[in-house]
């Protein structure tokens, strides 16, 4: 399952600065879009690439980047700065 919400939480000492939610949900479709439009050329680089002899799976790249950008879910980054006593957290759901 792709993400569909980045939330992003800065704080500062013992109250919160900053509770920012990203909805992916919103971009995903726009990607697909961008996706649809680039698939000629993408086929067309496969083409050229199939010709030269080189032997480069482009689709199994483009799976790989699926599946990287699908095994975020759930992931949650903690960044901390003792020396200002900040706290950055990121969680992608």
């Amino acid at each position: 399952m792709i993400p569909s919400i980045i939330y992003i939480k800065i704080r500062t000492g013992t109250r919160f600065k900053l509770a920012l939610w990203i909805p992916l949900f919103i971009l995903w479709p726009i990607f697909i879009v961008l996706f649809i439009l680039a698939l000629p050329f993408l086929l067309l680089a496969d083409l050229i690439i199939r010709m030269t002899g080189v032997r480069i799976k482009l689709w199994y790249i483009l799976s790989g980047v699926f599946m990287v950008f699908s095994s975020l879910r759930g992931t949650l980054v903690k960044v901390n700065s003792p020396k200002s006593d900040t706290v950055v957290q990121v969680k992608i759901s």
